[in-house]
């Protein structure tokens, strides 16, 4: 017991390197800003090339026929679609629904009060919260979301259900106004 103490003693003390004969103490606190600073660095190099790959795979899972939407607002927005959604709702009803058939959930719902399987449709999974519910899905999917503070994107490609009050931007276009009535579109 006492030679590992004695052993742990020893690595605890700072390092001290020996140039031509005389000790020098390392500065610990210049090399872990040192370090720190290089893995923000190599982090921010790192990074675009990571989000420009993931538009690159997302533009693959739907090829040329990919479209996107851009919507704020309260009310009913349900997309069907083959690429990628996410955003969030700030109260309200979340319901995902994943079609891929590949064996692994590529969705995600967090925030929720009460979560349970819609009980017309085991399939489908449901997210209810008086709170903000953060969504995400991807590859094939259904998902309708009910409530107010939505705030929702996708890239993908199929269609959308939207009815209620508040903006939209179909594939880049102008801003639109989500139908009172209810409107069915494509991308």
């Amino acid at each position: 017991m006492q030679s590992s103490w004695t052993s742990l003693k020893a690595l605890q003390k700072d390092y001290r390197p020996v140039l031509d004969g005389i000790g020098v103490s390392a500065d610990n606190e210049h090399m872990r800003r040192f370090a720190i600073l290089g893995v923000c660095l190599l982090a921010g190099l790192t990074l675009p090339q990571v989000a420009l790959g993931s538009t690159a795979l997302l533009a693959h899972s739907c090829g040329s026929n990919c479209g996107s939407l851009d919507a704020t607002g309260k009310g009913t927005l349900n997309v069907n679609g083959n690429g990628a959604e996410w955003g969030s709702i700030s109260s309200g009803t979340v319901k995902v629904q994943d079609k891929s058939h590949n064996g692994h959930q590529d969705w995600s719902l967090t925030g929720c009060d009460n979560r349970f399987k819609d009980p017309s449709n085991e399939s489908i999974t449901v997210c209810q919260a008086n709170n903000t519910i953060y969504f995400s899905a991807s590859t094939t999917w259904w998902l309708g979301v009910n409530g107010s503070g939505v705030s929702a994107s996708v890239v993908a490609h199929g269609g959308f259900y939207i009815k209620g009050t508040g903006g939209f931007h179909l594939n880049g276009g102008n801003r639109k106004t989500w139908p009172s009535g209810g409107k069915f579109y494509t991308f």
